[in-house]
């Protein structure tokens, strides 16, 4: 799912910070592939990016680079991230150890206890 999730004519606007984070959201691991899942499962995924969206829309998105002098808000999202970029930190869910591996040269952030 990472791959399709980061290529941009799939969907646009899903980089790697938000492929993990969706996952998270959905309990599933961002290596499985999409004609594996069930159909509840395609419903977790949706309900995350919504989830992750709104949250990330609410704290300014992830970005490195404010828009404007003196903004505060873009890039607050960064931390609210609950897997990306947290590797060897315990999960918010089970405490579980974070982990990070590379998938097609891009970096991958899951919970092997809570995403399978």
């Amino acid at each position: 799912m990472k791959t399709t999730f980061v290529n941009q004519e799939v969907i646009a606007g899903i980089g790697n910070c938000y492929s993990d984070e969706i996952c998270f959201e959905a309990s599933i691991k961002p290596v499985r592939k999409f004609p594996e899942l069930e159909s509840s499962e395609f419903q977790a995924l949706f309900h995350g990016m919504k989830t992750v969206f709104h949250r990330a829309i609410e704290a300014g998105g992830y970005m490195d680079n404010p828009l404007f002098k003196n903004d505060q808000k873009t890039g607050g999202y960064d931390k609210q991230c609950r897997v990306y970029d947290r590797e060897g930190e315990p999960c918010f869910r089970c405490q579980s150890t974070l982990v990070k591996e590379m998938v097609s040269s891009r970096k991958m952030f899951y919970c092997p206890n809570c995403q399978r």
